[in-house]
């Protein structure tokens, strides 16, 4: 295990932006390596597929253009288009994982 920092990086992969930052895992808490963030967009409940599959088509190919992506590094980000399954399970994951912290820790909403 490294030493400490105060700062940790989630994620499996450090960031170019915080140069000398190392990641939660490799400062000995590898059940951190999985956490990312993640960005999405919500649509109404009864949205017809084929309008979910043109926005997400849009927004794919904004997230592969290579000026959004020099941006989004510049920011420590990095773009991982994805389809709408995969983010509802990437969101059901966080959800069961979060909702375990939050029970455990005994979290109220005030």
């Amino acid at each position: 295990m490294r030493e400490s920092n105060s700062l940790a990086i989630l994620g499996k992969d450090g960031t170019n932006s915080l140069p000398g930052s190392v990641t939660a895992a490799e400062q000995g808490f590898p059940e951190l390596a999985d956490i990312s963030e993640w960005y999405g967009f919500a649509v109404p409940a009864k949205t017809p597929a084929p309008i979910i599959a043109s926005l997400n088509a849009g927004l794919v190919a904004a997230m592969n253009d290579a000026a959004v992506q020099a941006a989004m590094r510049a920011q420590g980000l990095t773009a991982s288009p994805s389809t709408p399954q995969e983010l509802s399970e990437r969101m059901q994951i966080d959800y069961e994982r979060w909702g375990k912290v939050i029970r455990k820790a005994g979290i109220k909403l005030d």
